[in-house]
């Protein structure tokens, strides 16, 4: 480093083959039976630190693999990121695994008048999320064709993303998702929900409607359940046959319900009248 010259700078930065359990393991305790595998990064950077326009930057990660309970996941091809005249720019690259295949690339100027260009388009197994949350449950595909272009301050984002045959459990959850499908299409800031179904509690669920998402969250969103069964604690059982509509920003938000809980089936813990009172409006709300 120059300190009389802008701290002009040269640096780099390589590793070879370093576990990524040592990084997971900053984010979450290690596990000895977690996601393991390498990841290999080049990295170097040249240019004055107190004038970003004329530093330039190169990450280069030759080598990704990735690997879980059976599951797999890697690039294809190097992952390559440059940073020059105040644009970041990520070079067309492919991550694949299990059932698996997202294409990315594009470039986002910090500054100036070019043009944001950002593509992401393939098919993501929803198996996948187990590197993320070990005891989750899950199935199915998500495809995503989506991609941004116009300025920096307000970016268009445009494209579609289609859910086929999702199921979703957490332990925690009072019910799970199954077989959902439905496609999402993005455009003009907002999300429109053309055909959401699926499955849930041995019942059937249905979303259509709008969010959108700038310059705050907005939704009219409207929510059907048929003959779902929720099981609350151990404590109740219960069956829902309702309505939800969800208006309004995430400031300001509106719920109605109707036709709900036609039927109950109460547990031992909640055989008084307040008991049940009390565990239907921890459901509810």
């Amino acid at each position: 480093m120059d300190l009389t010259d802008g701290y002009y700078t040269r640096a780099t930065l390589d590793t070879k083959g370093m576990p990524i359990e040592g990084l997971l393991a900053l984010y979450a305790p290690a596990k000895s039976n977690g996601p393991h595998g390498i990841l290999e990064v080049h990295a170097s950077a040249e240019g004055p630190l107190n004038d970003k326009t004329r530093m330039q930057a190169q990450v280069v990660i030759p080598t990704f693999k990735a690997e879980y309970q059976g599951l797999q996941i890697g690039n294809t091809r190097p992952i390559r990121v440059r940073y020059a005249n105040s644009i970041v720019a990520l070079d067309p690259t492919e991550i694949a695994g299990t059932d698996t295949t997202l294409r990315l690339e594009g470039q986002l100027p910090l500054e100036g008048s070019a043009p944001v260009t950002l593509s992401a388009v393939g098919a993501i197994d929803m198996q996948l999320l187990r590197f993320f949350q070990a005891d989750i449950q899950s199935s199915g595909k998500l495809l995503l064709d989506v991609h941004g272009t116009g300025a920096t301050a307000h970016p268009e984002l445009k494209g579609q993303l289609r859910l086929q045959s999702v199921s979703l459990m957490t332990p925690d959850a009072p019910l799970g998702l199954q077989n959902l499908n439905g496609v999402l299409d993005i455009s003009n800031d907002k999300v429109d929900v053309t055909q959401l179904t699926g499955d849930a509690g041995g019942g059937q669920i249905l979303a259509r409607g709008v969010i959108g998402y700038r310059p705050q969250l907005q939704m009219n969103l409207a929510l059907q359940g048929k003959n779902v069964r929720i099981r609350y604690q151990d404590a109740i059982r219960t069956v829902l046959e309702s309505e939800l509509n969800l208006m309004g920003t995430s400031e300001a938000a509106s719920r109605r319900w109707a036709a709900m809980t036609p039927t109950l089936a109460h547990a031992s813990r909640c055989r008084s009248g307040s008991r049940v009172a009390s565990c239907l409006l921890s459901l509810l709300m």
